[in-house]
């Protein structure tokens, strides 16, 4: 055999090899080759993709900010990539395992100082609570069409954001006639002040605060901890009113814009302040609008010609659309900027970021898809018509001249709407609750000016006097006599879990009836009354909520669930 005859059939032997391999790679599940050091949220195994949070929705922190390092064969480190990842890891995360095709079989878990919960009728899908331990870790197999891969994550020791309270903690408008404009002057469009550090709005009131756009636009504030590393806003009793802390605006009499307000403990579980129209037939829990920029992409654009109404569309539905109507008044894209309020939104040092308004892992920042659309989410309030359709409301920003007084009691779940009960708070989300224009003044525009936390605990402790309440022609009392009510106190709350009771006593509309006590105002959801209010009761589940406020005396607060 010569020489060329010899190469001939080793280079026939290498074809036959490297043939046989691209047939096994071809029947082989595909195999992600990621590199060790590779980060993704979410990754793909080959057979699966694995995600923190759910893939289905817009991902919120912590889950938004963690990411999957490759440091292994199927081998993954849970990374916070949070600006505050020095002092924070989140002690609870919803892990998701998809298939890329085919139907998943999850089997042989065993997890190492954390816990898993799986909702009712869900594969891979998995509430992972921390233990507080170096390195808690999920080993599972996951099985596709015949064949299994084991994965592992570890993850890290939960810890707790103590820093100082910061005041300003985040920022993002919606679309509105002041977004987008004097960013260098400290104009209601930026939580900037002139001099390019942020307006002090914590326990003071800013002359020039800032404008939150169309509904869901926010402003985020730290309140602090005490030496106790709990927050500085306390659910105090003997706070006058049961107050514990004021929002101000910039409202004034028959103008009110009213924002939503949430609160937290940590940054991460949030709570719905639930004012007087939370439980009207028309509001919206939960909903959300995902804004369009209507120029390039939400990169450049911000002149006269830019000037455009914004588009956006609600709950995710792109059928189910509106818009944001535009002024003369100011000619500027109106939406908001990534440029202004994202990358380069730390101007004091020209480096960081308020920590809420974080990027995305693979996209550009919490909210935004690739700086092309913005999702804000919140409670909508309906039946706000005007700028003085919500005067005299309780429960929001920028309703009252001087400012809000908000109790904590009025706490609630953001999904059921049931009270909780907070002791103590470090965190308040203020956030526009509107989605209307009023041409050609522009849209309803909730406002910040300051925020304070009231240490006064110069009021007696004493509650209003409750007042007597009557449903149809039945007292509340008779209809705890005759069903099983499950009676729980919450806070200040008395809440009556009513919803076994017979359509019988509310078929289609009954009367709400409230014997008030001298010198107290009223509220049967969000009328203002002087004794009887009609409810329709045609839902198949209604809250009914009574609260009676009288001075400095803590409101006397009754929630009726039933149906």
């Amino acid at each position: 055999m010569n020489i060329l005859t010899a190469t001939k059939n080793r280079n026939k032997l290498f074809a036959m090899i490297l043939a046989m391999a691209m047939i096994i790679m071809v029947f082989m599940p595909t195999q992600a080759f990621a590199a060790i050091g590779d980060k993704a949220n979410p990754t793909d195994t080959g057979l699966v993709k694995l995600y923190f949070g759910d893939p289905d929705y817009s991902p919120v922190p912590p889950e938004s900010l963690m990411v999957f390092e490759e440091t292994g064969t199927l081998t993954y480190d849970a990374v916070y990539t949070g600006i505050n990842s020095a002092t924070y890891y989140p002690d609870r995360l919803l892990l998701v395992i998809k298939p890329n095709s085919g139907t998943l079989a999850i089997s042989n878990v065993v997890n190492t100082n954390l816990t898993t919960t799986q909702p009712p009728s869900t594969t891979g899908v998995y509430d992972v609570v921390l233990g507080n331990v170096t390195q808690p870790t999920i080993k599972f197999d996951a099985t596709v069409g015949g064949t299994t891969q084991t994965i592992t994550i570890t993850f890290h020791q939960p810890k707790e954001d103590t820093t100082a309270g910061t005041g300003v903690h985040a920022f993002l408008p919606a679309p509105g006639q002041f977004t987008n404009e004097n960013m260098t002057s400290g104009g209601w469009g930026t939580i900037y002040n002139a001099a390019s550090t942020l307006k002090n709005m914590l326990n003071n009131t800013a002359t020039t605060g800032v404008s939150l756009g169309y509904f869901g636009g926010y402003v985020v504030f730290d309140m602090g901890v005490d030496g106790s590393g709990h927050g500085n806003v306390k659910n105090n009793p003997n706070h006058p009113g049961g107050y514990d802390f004021k929002v101000v605006g910039n409202a004034f009499s028959g103008n009110s814009e009213p924002g939503g307000i949430q609160v937290s403990k940590n940054g991460t579980d949030w709570y719905d302040i639930a004012g007087s129209f939370h439980y009207d037939d028309a509001t919206k829990w939960n909903y959300s609008a995902t804004y369009v920029d209507p120029v390039n992409g939400g990169s450049t654009g911000n002149t006269v010609a830019d000037r455009r109404a914004v588009p956006y569309y609600i709950n995710g539905n792109t059928s189910d659309t509106a818009t944001v109507a535009t002024n003369t008044f100011h000619s500027h894209n109106w939406y908001p900027l990534a440029a202004n309020y994202i990358t380069g939104l730390d101007k004091a040092t020209g480096t960081g970021r308020l920590p809420f308004a974080e990027y995305k892992y693979g996209q550009n920042v919490l909210g935004y898809t690739n700086t092309r659309t913005l999702t804000l989410s919140g409670v909508l309030l309906g039946g706000i018509t005007s700028n003085s359709t919500a005067t005299g409301a309780f429960g929001y920003a920028d309703v009252t001249a001087g400012g809000d007084n908000i109790d904590l009691d009025w706490a609630v779940d953001r999904l059921t709407g049931e009270p909780v009960n907070l002791d103590w708070v470090r965190y308040i989300r203020v956030y526009n609750a509107v989605a209307k224009d009023l041409p050609p003044f522009g849209e309803i525009s909730t406002e910040v000016t300051g925020i304070y936390t009231i240490t006064d605990t110069s009021g007696s402790g004493t509650k209003t006097a409750a007042p007597t309440i009557s449903v149809g022609e039945l007292s509340l009392q008779d209809l705890l006599d005759d069903e099983a009510a499950t009676v729980t106190t919450i806070g200040n709350v008395t809440y009556y879990d009513a919803t076994e009771y017979s359509n019988v006593y509310f078929e289609d509309s009954a009367t709400v009836t409230a014997a008030v006590p001298s010198g107290t105002t009223l509220f049967v959801n969000s009328n203002r009354t002087t004794g009887t209010v009609n409810v329709d009761f045609s839902a198949s589940a209604k809250f009914v909520r009574i609260v009676a406020m009288n001075g400095t005396l803590i409101p006397s607060v009754t929630l009726i669930k039933l149906q």
